[in-house]
């Protein structure tokens, strides 16, 4: 993760730094393609942009691939009780079941993710930002794909990043 960038925490975080401490939001990621759909998912994309195939340029709706290929509801229902038993508040749920946003206390965040939140000195700007000290693992029985918001090492960036001449 971030261990190749930065050698040493700055510091753990503290509650002397109110904007360190609030809620966070985090990503959670289940896995996109459920046991045994991953052989027909390779198949559908390929055909997708094969102009032979009789698929070519016939996309799917969110739904759609929520339902062929996505986490079953029964799933994604289980997600949102893990969450919530953990401590976390469920902030937004998704039709195609791609992704759940939670919140929570970085106390709590580091208990269910199993990592202790950090904050670092940016290795090339001057600024300092927070990130875990360790892949997030979770103990849950269903894939989950990623784990996103856990820290601001990248900040978002205007898409039209064009610069004006000096």
């Amino acid at each position: 993760m971030l261990h190749d960038k930065v050698r040493r925490p700055l510091r753990a975080f503290s509650c002397g730094r109110p904007a360190l401490c609030r809620r966070r939001t985090v990503w959670i990621w289940p896995s996109v393609c459920r046991c045994g759909t991953r052989p027909a998912l390779d198949r559908l994309l390929s055909e997708i942009y094969d102009p032979a195939s009789t698929n070519y340029h016939r996309y799917l709706t969110p739904e759609q691939f929520a339902e062929r290929f996505g986490p079953t509801e029964q799933d994604y229902q289980s997600l949102i009780k893990f969450a919530k038993t953990n401590g976390l508040t469920v902030t937004a749920t998704h039709t195609n079941r791609a992704l759940l946003d939670v919140s929570g206390s970085v106390a709590t965040i580091e208990k269910v993710f199993h990592a202790t939140m950090f904050v670092y000195q940016h290795p090339t700007e001057k600024r300092t930002f927070y990130a875990p000290d360790r892949e997030p693992s979770i103990d849950f029985d269903i894939p989950i794909l990623d784990v996103t918001g856990l820290d601001n090492f990248e900040l978002p960036r205007p898409a039209d990043n064009k610069r004006a001449p000096p």
